[in-house]
């Protein structure tokens, strides 16, 4: 069983926070109306300022929809990592939510898995319906029924690209703290079982099971050889960022 080190700022505390703005702006309106009804004659609900607060509708609406957002990419993760933190041997580690931020390159990673044969930055996606595009591509096309039998379909933006720049400033993190021979190998998976993904891609991984992805990590072969000096001291600087 891999050794798992949590980051502090997971999705679900996003989505509670986002969750309880959402309330908090949907109070404010409400409250600020009871307030009129009972402390104001009817003659003042026809001032267009008294109408403002709607505005908090909309807000509490689009925290809300943040929230739901973060809660489906929450569970997402969870079944990615539950397989890999079971399936993986201990001389494996799991940092999750790992957060740079350093001026030339913060971001934050989903999953991150060291081991003795490379380091691998895991992005996890939870979208479902038909998935199509290609590594050059800006933006995915995501295909969906809807409940009467309608096909609609949006577009994402390219994932690829996101997981090439966690691995980008994973590398980019370690060589400032000294580790510099190491590659990051950069995995995207789509962790929902009703997603049918047809992607066009070369250089980076994409994968649709928990399964592939320890496989591919456990059949990995670096072409440069990750010292155990250098193990120790990457597993040191990746717990400064949980």
């Amino acid at each position: 069983m891999a050794i798992l080190h949590k980051g502090s700022r997971s999705l679900n505390v996003k989505a509670s926070k986002y969750f309880l703005w959402s309330i908090i702006l949907l109070l404010l309106p409400i409250a600020y109306w009871i307030y009129l009804f009972k402390f104001s004659d009817w003659s003042s609900f026809g001032n267009i300022y008294n109408y403002l607060p709607c505005i908090f509708f909309f807000m509490a609406y689009y925290y809300w929809r943040r929230a739901k957002i973060f809660r489906v990419g929450a569970k997402g993760e969870k079944q990615i990592l539950k397989h890999l933190k079971k399936y993986l041997p201990n001389q494996y580690r799991i940092f999750t939510n790992c957060r740079l931020n350093e001026k030339k390159c913060a971001d934050e990673i989903d999953i991150l898995v060291v081991g003795e044969n490379g380091i691998f930055a895991i992005e996890v996606k939870n979208h479902n319906g038909f998935i199509r595009g290609s590594e050059e591509e800006d933006e995915w096309k995501q295909e969906k029924i809807g409940k009467h039998g309608k096909t609609y379909c949006n577009k994402m933006k390219n994932p690829i690209r996101q997981t090439k720049r966690h691995a980008h400033n994973i590398a980019q993190y370690l060589r400032s703290q000294g580790i510099r021979r190491q590659w990051v190998e950069g995995i995207l998976v789509f962790s929902n079982p009703d997603a049918s993904v047809f992607v066009k891609t070369t250089k980076t991984k994409v994968f649709t099971s928990s399964e592939d992805v320890e496989n591919y990590i456990l059949n990995y072969e670096p072409s440069i050889e990750f010292s155990r000096d250098d193990f120790k001291r990457t597993i040191k600087c990746l717990r400064m960022l949980c």
